[in-house]
């Protein structure tokens, strides 16, 4: 008998179906990544693939001589934001490890993690606020639905020699008046670069009725002028015994909650009270562990809250003024995010933290004479430690 063409036709073409979803399935994002070896002290580097559809993770560590499997394939750690920090210059703690992403490994990674961007640049957006503040969170707010996550968060004011360097880098209608820049505080944060934050910068000004403030650059030189060099008003922070400290976790930065929460806040304050120092910081394992330490009795998941804070860059606001601490914890709210749902249904808490509270989107200063400790800490001791940009 003649072999049943059309069936033979029929299995091969599921079967190449079939391969073809699964090659799809099992599509990986690659990148490299080092990793510091404290003992022998140096650093190694490796192949780490990311696996979207399973949400597994695997490593390969690579030499000049040898590759060879380092982590075989692994679930993705909760507190991790994956695909969001594999964006190069990102730096994450996996299975204890602290990792940088270095490079994109292939085309395909590259085309999937910077679809909205162009090349590797840095983009910096500054925003001029009014001497309130007041707009700050809502004008961060739509930036970030735009440009994603923040990489790096100033919050400056600038002398007018400073202001005058700012606008002759810009060297464009946007920004044509050195006043601007040094009449009032200024915010000024850097996103991957992303082919729409210049419009973004534009239409959000028009947005806000404020025209020319609100401006975005790629030269390197801005980044130096605003983030290596010493400013002569930085930091702003007030270090006084009427200061709080509010932390935005590494988990609500990479959703783009940042903009949301400050404006949360800012619609709360009264006349008496002024958001006056604002920093992005990446804390080391090390670091988290010395802020935290007095809650190591006090919380049942301490590590997982540590590994939290130290997963990514985290966004710290000093906020001043009479009785600024309560303030501040009652618009926080209870710490695990169901009670703060329950019983306080309109706090930072439970409007923006996830289901546990390791994820409760922020912490704050618990004690009134911890506020100045907690500003010296972040605005001095850890003033150098900056996500990478």
């Amino acid at each position: 008998k003649k072999p049943n063409n059309g069936l033979g036709v029929f299995f091969t073409t599921y079967r190449l179906v079939h391969f073809c979803q699964g090659q799809m399935m099992n599509q990986a994002l690659s990148v490299v990544v080092e990793w510091y070896d404290p003992v022998p002290m140096v650093k190694r580097s490796f192949l780490l693939k990311y696996y979207p559809e399973v949400k597994q993770v695997e490593m390969i560590e690579r030499t000049n001589n040898f590759s060879r499997s380092f982590l075989k394939k692994s679930p993705v750690p909760n507190e991790l934001r994956f695909p969001e920090q594999l964006i190069k210059g990102s730096q994450f703690p996996l299975y204890a490890r602290v990792l940088t992403v270095i490079e994109y490994a292939d085309a395909y990674t590259r085309e999937k993690l910077g679809a909205k961007y162009v090349g590797d640049e840095l983009s910096i957006a500054c925003i001029s606020i009014e001497a309130d503040g007041e707009k700050f969170g809502a004008v961060l707010s739509a930036l970030e639905e735009v440009c994603g996550p923040l990489l790096r968060l100033r919050y400056v004011r600038l002398n007018s020699t400073e202001a005058e360097d700012l606008v002759e880098t810009f060297q464009n209608n946007d920004c044509d008046s050195a006043t601007i820049w040094s009449s009032g505080p200024a915010i000024v944060a850097i996103f991957t670069k992303n082919i729409f934050t210049a419009e973004a910068c534009r239409v959000v000004g028009r947005q806000f009725n404020a025209p020319g403030s609100i401006v975005s650059s790629t030269s390197p030189r801005l980044s130096s002028l605003l983030f290596e060099r010493p400013l002569a008003h930085w930091p702003t922070a007030r270090f006084g015994p009427h200061c709080t400290c509010l932390i935005i976790k590494p988990h609500a930065i990479a959703d783009k909650k940042a903009g949301a929460i400050i404006a949360h806040i800012e619609d709360k304050l009264s006349s008496s009270l002024k958001l006056t120092a604002a920093s992005l910081v990446k804390l080391e394992r090390s670091s988290a562990h010395e802020f935290l330490e007095a809650y190591q009795s006090v919380l049942p998941d301490y590590q997982a809250h540590l590994t939290q804070l130290s997963t990514g860059a985290a966004l710290v606001l000093e906020i001043h003024g009479p009785n600024a601490v309560q303030f501040l914890r009652d618009l926080c709210g209870p710490y695990d995010v169901d009670f703060a749902r329950e019983l306080r249904p309109d706090s930072i808490r439970a409007k923006f933290g996830e289901n546990d509270a390791v994820h409760n989107a922020v912490h704050c200063t618990d004690l009134s004479t911890d506020g100045a400790i907690e500003s010296q800490f972040f605005f001095s001791l850890c003033a150098g430690q900056l996500p990478p940009p």
